[in-house]
């Protein structure tokens, strides 16, 4: 059987005793939905712009010494069900002088993300690899369209905690796995379910979303105004998280939004909660693993298990990837645990039955 891996990497070690530095999420950070992500997967990217490079480069494995994740912080993202963002690839510069790669950018191997699955502390790598070992003082980041984005705005009342995939929540005749407009009904007649740009979000729900800069860029300073930056080629590699934030113009219901980066909370010293998901099992079925509250060492959360269904799963037995088991799920599939000081990594899995995760 597959497995669902959950790794939660817990960067910055001198944040774990002060709650209140940069990067940690805050006390409000949102509970951690596995996301999918595929990082040996290589997906076709767009030809970046000539005063780029005419070449980009993709990594050739899923270890390296350099990776880079995104996040989302919790401002008016909560506005929206879905906001995707593609990535075309990014590129660092040297302190010694000029960019790596030396010639076009790094392609991302996850290159599109949903920033609503991304809050708080939550991150998703969209690369990994090996970079040049030195020292640099910029990353900058290309979206695939340096105009916009567009996403699915949430239901009054935010999106339901668990959505059917078989139901059918606005009643339009479409069932929510088929739905390109979940939460608006546009039905299944003629162009009812028409999506032009081909984003999966259908155009009868479909909002813009501005990306006022174009490209996102992080070139920090220190207190005298100097270029500071970071140096690759220690024994571990280095987890860049870029973070951004989701602005909302104008009242609720008649506003626009744009994504703009937060540089302060940007930049490879991030405390930062990772979800990766693996394979499913033979049987095609998987579990969710949400761990709830803000995973720190030395602190108690939550995991709550559930199914494809979005049904808490009693009774799953819940163990460490390497320790070994911690205990079952209780009858509303829950199960508390402590984190132990000292954590810098946590693999856990489920299983129950035929099923995993």
């Amino acid at each position: 059987m597959g497995d669902r891996e959950i790794l939660l990497l817990l960067m910055g070690v001198v944040c774990f005793a002060l709650l209140a530095c940069e990067g940690g999420g805050g006390a409000n950070a949102p509970t951690l939905v596995a996301t999918a992500t595929t990082p040996t997967a290589v997906h076709a990217a767009t030809a970046p712009s000539s005063t780029l490079g005419p070449t980009q480069t993709t990594a050739s494995s899923t270890t390296g010494n350099f990776r880079l994740l995104i996040s989302d912080e919790e401002n008016a993202i909560g506005d929206f069900a879905r906001l995707l963002v593609t990535f075309d690839g990014f590129e660092i510069e040297r302190a010694s002088g000029g960019w790596y790669p030396d010639d076009g950018l790094l392609v991302p191997q996850t290159p599109t993300v949903d920033l609503v699955q991304l809050q708080g502390a939550a991150a998703q790598a969209i690369w990994e690899g090996d970079v040049e070992e030195t020292r640099y003082i910029k990353l900058r980041l290309i979206p695939i369209d340096p105009a916009g984005v567009r996403g699915e705005l949430a239901p009054e009342g935010g999106v339901p905690d668990h959505l059917d995939p078989e139901g059918d929540f606005d009643a339009d005749g479409v069932l929510n796995r088929d739905d390109n407009c979940r939460f608006i009904g546009n039905g299944a007649d003629g162009d009812a379910q028409a999506d032009s740009d081909g984003d999966g979000i259908g155009d009868a729900c479909s909002i813009f979303v501005e990306l006022p800069s174009g490209r996102f860029e992080w070139e920090p300073r220190d207190a005298q105004g100097k270029r500071a930056g970071f140096t690759v080629g220690g024994v571990d590699p280095i987890n860049f998280v870029f973070d951004f934030s989701v602005v909302r113009r104008g009242p609720l219901g008649d506003s626009d939004y744009l994504v703009q980066p937060e540089i302060g909370d940007t930049g490879p010293y991030q405390t930062f909660v990772e979800a990766k998901d693996q394979e499913k099992n033979d049987e095609g079925e998987e579990f969710t693993l949400q761990l709830g509250g803000e995973p720190r060492p030395g602190t108690n959360s939550t995991l709550a298990v559930t199914d494809e269904a979005g049904h808490a799963v009693a009774g799953a037995s819940v163990r460490l990837k390497v320790e070994g088991l911690l205990g079952d799920t209780d009858s509303e599939g829950r199960l508390s645990l402590e984190i132990p000081v000292g954590t810098l990594k946590l693999r856990l899995e489920a299983e129950k039955d035929d099923a995993d995760g």
